[in-house]
């Protein structure tokens, strides 16, 4: 957005929707770029950023302030659990949600 302020209202009236398209996807792609070379550079900032795995369920229970945490309910655990071929929470030792968004579940080891 600086950068098309800086061009000016003339210059900018001159582009196309596509030119004008072309530019946004250019800038996103500098910006993804320069964003996933800092992450691969500093673990403090992969954290933040990037995320990390973060249990919801222990010993078959749900963690509600871990849920809470996420933006997640319980119906939308149970869901995502159903998909996993685990529809028994009791049958779980620990589900942990990844930072690419899906639920790893640990089941118990067998006696």
């Amino acid at each position: 957005m600086v950068g098309l302020r800086t061009v000016g209202r003339r210059a900018l009236a001159q582009l196309d929707v596509i030119d004008l398209v072309v530019v946004l996807l250019l800038g996103s792609a500098v910006e993804t770029a320069m964003v996933a070379r800092s992450l691969a550079r500093s673990p403090r900032l992969r954290h933040v950023l990037g995320g990390v795995p973060l249990l919801l369920v222990h010993d078959g229970v749900p963690i509600a302030s871990h849920l809470r945490r996420v933006g997640l309910t319980a119906d939308d655990l149970a869901e995502a659990l159903r998909q996993r071929g685990e529809p028994d929470l009791d049958q779980i030792l620990e589900a942990v949600l990844e930072p690419d968004g899906t639920v790893h579940v640990i089941p118990p080891s067998p006696p």
